[in-house]
Order: C-alpha cells, then sequence, then structure tokens
C-alpha cells in the first residue's frame, strides 16, 4: 500500500512538471478576429504603388520592344519620348545624327521640326492675343497694312483657310537668285509686289498652306518688335527651360548649330544628305529645331497654364469645320484635332529629310514625340500604335503620388 501511494506520488509530481513545462513551452492562442487579417492603410498604398511600378514596367517593356523592332527592320531613325499623366515611361536614341561619321544620335540633339514648328508658332500669336495687342478676327491688313487682302483675319490663317497661294511657288517664279536666303519679309513682300488672287474665299475652306503660318512669323515680328527667333527664344524656350531649342533662319546664320543631319532616299539603298536651301530663311511654318525632352516641357507647360490661358487653350483645341468629306481630321489655332479620336491634338511635320509626330491626348496626358532624320521612314503609324495600344494596357491603379526619391523615368533602347 505504502508503494503504490509512493508511486502515485510520483506520477502527481511528474504530472505537474509537465504542466510547468508546457506553459513555459508552448505559444498561447487566443481567438482572431477575420479583420486583423486585413492590410493595414499603409500595407494597401505600398500594394497599390507596386501594381502601379509593375503595370508601367509592362508598358516600357512594351513600348522599347515595338520602338527597337521599327530601327531594327529600319523604319525608324531618331529620338522618341513617351509619357502619361505628366511622367516619362520610355525616352530612346536610336541610329545616327550623320551617316557618314555614324555620329549616334543622343537624346539632346536637336531635329528640324518641320511642320510641328507651327504650334509653337500659333503659341507665340496666342500669346500676343492675352497681352492685348491683336485679336483674332480683325484683318491681318490692320497689323501689316500693305498686305493686298482685305478680308484675311488672323484666325484665317492660324486655321489654314485664308485662301493665300504658297510662298514656296511665288519664290520659284519670282525670287531670283536662289543663292540668296528667303526671309520672312522678304516672302510677305512678294505678296505685296505679285498680289496674286486668293485660291478661295477666306473662311470657306480648309486647304493646308505653309504661308499662313510664315506670314503669322511676320506678324509676330511687327506687333513685339523683335525677329521671330528672339521672340519664341525668350518668351517660350527660355522660360521653359528648352535649352536645346531654336529657331533657325539661313538669313542670319549660314550653318545650323549642333543639328542632326537630315536625309533624303538615293539610288542603290544611299541616302543623301539634304541641302541647306534658300527656303530655310523663311520661319513660322518650319525652322523649329528641338528635342524630344524639351518638346515634352512644353507639352506640360500648357497643362499648368505657364505660357498661355485654359481658355485660350480651349479655342486652340476647337476644331473649325468646313472640311472635305473625306478629311479625317480638323484643324484648330495651331493643331490638327482629329475628328474620329476623342480628346486628341496633334501635329506632323515633313521637310528636307526630317519627319516629326507630337501627340497629346488631353484626357489621359499621353504625350507620344516622335523625330526622325530619314525622309523614308515615317514614324506616325508607330506614334499612333504606341498611343492605342498605351490606352488599353490598364494602370492597375488609380493614380497615387509618387513616392519619394522616385522619378519613375525610363530610358529606352537604342545606340
Amino acid at each position: 500500500m505504502a508503494k503504490s501511494l509512493s508511486i502515485f506520488g510520483f506520477f502527481l509530481v511528474l504530472v505537474a512538471l509537465l504542466l510547468v513545462f508546457t506553459e513555459l513551452t508552448v505559444p498561447q492562442f487566443s481567438f482572431i478576429r477575420p479583420n486583423d487579417f486585413c492590410p493595414t492603410e499603409y500595407e494597401k498604398q505600398e500594394q497599390l504603388i507596386t501594381a502601379q511600378r509593375t503595370a508601367k514596367q509592362q508598358k516600357t517593356y512594351w513600348v522599347d520592344s515595338l520602338v527597337n523592332d521599327w530601327y531594327a527592320n529600319q523604319r525608324f531613325n531618331g529620338t522618341i519620348l513617351v509619357a502619361e499623366k505628366g511622367e516619362v515611361i520610355y525616352r530612346g536614341a536610336l541610329g545616327y545624327g550623320n551617316l557618314d561619321t555614324k555620329d549616334t544620335l543622343s537624346l539632346d540633339a536637336p531635329f528640324q521640326l518641320a511642320s510641328v514648328s507651327k504650334p509653337i508658332t500659333a503659341i507665340a500669336v496666342l500669346m500676343l492675343l492675352e497681352q492685348g495687342k491683336l485679336t483674332l478676327d480683325s484683318p491681318v491688313k490692320k497689323y501689316l497694312p500693305t498686305l493686298p487682302y482685305d478680308n484675311i483675319t488672323v484666325r484665317h490663317l492660324l486655321t489654314h483657310r485664308s485662301g493665300l497661294s504658297r510662298y514656296m511657288y511665288l519664290s520659284d517664279n519670282y525670287w531670283e537668285n536662289k543663292k540668296v536666303a528667303l526671309s520672312n519679309c522678304d516672302m510677305f513682300e512678294l505678296f505685296v509686289k505679285h498680289q496674286l488672287p486668293l485660291e478661295f474665299t477666306p473662311g470657306t475652306k480648309f486647304v493646308y498652306n505653309n504661308s499662313n503660318y510664315a506670314v503669322l512669323a511676320t506678324l509676330v515680328e511687327e506687333l513685339s518688335k523683335q525677329d521671330f527667333d528672339e521672340f519664341v527664344h525668350q518668351s517660350i524656350f527660355l522660360p521653359l527651360g528648352m535649352t536645346n531649342s531654336f529657331i533657325y533662319t539661313k538669313c542670319k546664320h549660314e550653318e545650323i548649330p549642333n543639328r542632326v543631319l537630315g536625309y533624303v532616299p538615293g539610288g542603290r539603298g544611299k541616302f543623301g544628305e539634304v541641302d541647306n536651301d534658300y527656303l530655310n530663311g523663311v520661319t513660322g511654318d518650319k525652322g523649329a529645331y528641338s528635342t524630344v525632352e524639351d518638346l515634352f516641357k512644353l507639352d506640360q507647360a500648357l497643362y499648368d497654364e505657364t505660357l498661355l490661358k485654359k481658355s485660350t487653350l480651349d479655342a486652340a483645341f476647337t476644331p473649325y469645320g468646313n472640311l472635305p468629306n473625306n478629311y479625317k481630321d480638323d484643324y484648330g489655332l495651331g493643331w490638327r484635332i482629329d475628328k474620329y479620336r476623342p480628346n486628341i491634338v496633334y501635329h506632323t511635320g515633313w521637310w528636307k529629310g526630317f519627319r516629326a509626330m507630337f501627340i497629346r491626348k488631353l484626357d489621359t496626358r499621353h504625350t507620344i514625340i516622335a523625330l526622325n532624320n530619314q525622309e523614308n521612314m515615317l514614324p506616325y503609324k508607330l506614334c499612333w500604335e504606341i498611343l492605342d495600344q498605351l490606352n488599353n494596357m490598364p494602370d492597375a491603379a488609380p493614380m497615387l503620388a509618387t513616392p519619394e526619391g522616385e522619378t519613375g523615368e525610363q530610358l529606352g533602347g537604342g545606340l
């Protein structure tokens, strides 16, 4: 009996020790509410930022692949920038600025913008409008009294509805010494001297014509009392920090500084450098040189009213009608307006070996800028394809503030 009690006591002591040991080593669990598994607000923000970063990288990789494919297939030689919501997602320089020396292109190399100069000219005119120095529906003759046409208004020039003849044909026939650069003043005097009849009644038709913007540059010079290149530099390029941009006129400089060379195709797959001919003295319709990054600065300035009021820009982006039925786009004050794609303003460019494209989608703030220095390569389709694809790719989440220290800018491929 005593032995049994001893064994029983030993058993009790062992159980007690086991209970103590278990209390010390086994973690305590309490009932966990389902809500305790929900992420915190900070975690939600981190998840959204990660999702956005991933979506942005996917867009960057897709654009990079497409652009490099175009370059590899000899369909693009130039610089390109793609942005959305004010943030660059791709930038690239692919190919050569000089085909003979094989100098590779860089993002800060200025290209001739060709007709992408026209939005810049329109901005200059609209700045004078906001300064009270002109009104859009006043006759141009009010400001340039020797103009031999009474019923052409400033608005007619801006919207390509003036009926003016083409100054390039006029100069071909009447500018005798083609070794001497034709200035805007010279061009204007040809209209005054020869007084060719208007091609149609102003305001009744849309006919895209470089004469309109060459005369507008002359108007800017008259009202600002500055040369056109100086006015644009001081009023637009300098305030926006567009340090690689300028208006070139052969009347002032024989050589174009730091330029990318333009090429046209020749025989047997060769390319010839384009001559700097006498028409490069005229500005306004062309003559602006810039880079994709500088043009992006201009693009962003048009959103924050740095240069022009929103009401003025709304008027610039308004279509004016009177178009032939086969035209797919209208024209506002310096911008082409797509009739079938809402909220898009853009401009193309083509002059002496250069092609350019500048697209702005106003509601999503997509920006696509492409500058090409081989005339047979058309970047227009490339830019539209990029825009269409980006519109179909999800953002993954609503736009959030960019985390401190992260720019989101990515450099694309190319040489």
